[in-house]
């Protein structure tokens, strides 16, 4: 039953592997399409220059994102208590 069960999930990655590279290759190649109504999925460096009337910012935190302000020394000092 076990082997069966990893078999199948097996199966699934393979074919969203399969989706996965079909789409980036759309993506490379194809045409530009008119873009209401549909979702961009971008790294920041990349959307730089363009215009959206909504944006989400996934896994944004304080301490992983660029800052302008200068390096507190104390935020540093805690990572050694």
């Amino acid at each position: 039953m076990a082997a069966q069960a990893v078999a199948g999930e097996l199966e699934r990655i393979a074919e969203n592997r399969r989706s996965v590279y079909g789409l980036s290759d759309d993506i490379e190649g194809g045409e530009e399409a008119d873009p209401a109504g549909q979702v961009t999925i971008s790294t920041m460096h990349r959307a730089k220059g363009l215009e959206w009337d909504r944006v989400y910012l996934i896994s944004l935190n304080e301490y992983s994102f660029p800052s302008a302000q200068e390096t507190d020394n104390y935020l540093s000092e805690r990572w050694f208590v």
